[in-house]
């Protein structure tokens, strides 16, 4: 992986009104400049089409600093195509949203308020109560700080721990087996757990956010963008996990296709993963190399005789989990 792809991305909204503040920011951010990648509409490519090249950065972006005047409030695509969506990744925990007070302007009672802003108290820029223009900056550029340090650390803590297809687990000597467990086919189940005694793993019987009651899952499943789910299978050990067990973890791709019921190569068997829908799952893997936006999932609907429901699907894009164990205690 290229250095720069580690480093948290950050997105610059301005009006093109307020070029000159974009411009003197980017000279203060100069000393994150081995923390962070930056990037706004003048970063484009020639020939780029223009709305998607935004909207895909948006959606890719760690934190999002929106450069707040009365001429970006007055900008119709900042306020009905960018902020709309930043503000619905915030709300599911995928970004962070910074308004940055550059100009005098009523921002206080508009949809992004509820973010704390930049400089300190939302004082503008351009207020008389900063020694000079530089003191605010610099209280602008150690906050942003902060959160890229914060972004970082929570990063590093879930990175995805890759498992090759080729390195699918298989430990059939440490099956448990005892008179709590039901046999289902090729699973002995308990409860919310299943192992798959060919493979010896140890799966969850239901999707991340529901919970297990007596024979059936109940609650609505949570869905997360790639990097989230590593960070949500982390948080889920955390809070002590399920049975005991405290060590779940997202599946490779090649452990996903285990699942798949061989007596009808279709979907899976819902006596053992009951209620299960129709959105993918997302394993561990990374994209091929030329997908580098992009992790393995697999849609067990699609699961037919010629084709096993793996795709290569958009890391922004919020799919289901089902977590899964080796089986080793």
């Amino acid at each position: 992986m290229h250095k720069d792809e580690a480093l948290p991305k950050l997105f610059i909204s301005y009006s093109k009104d307020d070029s000159d503040f974009k411009r003197i920011l980017l000279k203060h951010l100069v000393g994150l400049r081995n923390k962070i990648v930056t990037w706004n509409d003048q970063d484009m490519l020639p020939g780029e089409e223009w709305d998607e090249s935004i909207k895909d950065k948006l959606r890719s972006a760690d934190v999002v600093l929106y450069l707040v005047s009365h001429n970006s409030i007055a900008t119709d695509y900042i306020q009905n195509v960018e902020l709309p969506l930043v503000i619905e990744r915030c709300d599911n925990k995928e970004c962070v949203l910074i308004p940055v007070i550059v100009d005098f302007c009523k921002w206080q009672k508009l949809v992004f308020a509820r973010y704390n802003a930049l400089p300190n108290k939302g004082l503008p820029v351009t207020h008389r109560d900063w020694t000079n223009q530089n003191e605010a900056w610099l209280n602008i550029v150690d906050g942003i700080e902060r959160i890229i340090e914060k972004v970082t650390a929570e990063s590093s803590e879930t990175q995805p721990s890759i498992i090759p297809e080729s390195n699918l687990v298989i430990i059939p000597s440490a099956v448990k087996v005892n008179a709590d467990w039901q046999l289902i086919d090729k699973y002995k189940v308990k409860e919310g757990l299943a192992i798959d005694t060919d493979t010896g793993l140890m799966w969850l019987r239901f999707d991340y956010g529901q919970t297990w009651d007596k024979v059936i899952t109940q609650g609505k499943t949570d869905k997360y963008n790639w990097s989230k789910a590593f960070k949500h299978a982390e948080l889920f050990n955390k809070n002590g996990g399920y049975a005991g067990y405290c060590d779940w973890r997202l599946p490779s791709i090649g452990e996903l296709k285990t699942l798949i019921d061989t007596k009808t190569n279709y979907g899976v068997n819902t006596d053992v993963f009951p209620n299960d829908d129709n959105c993918p799952f997302w394993s561990c893997d990374d994209g091929h190399d030329d997908h580098v936006d992009r992790a393995f999932a697999i849609a067990f609907c699609f699961c037919v005789k010629n084709n096993d429901g793996v795709g290569q699907y958009p890391k922004h894009q919020s799919l289901q989990i089902r977590l899964v164990r080796n089986n080793c205690t």
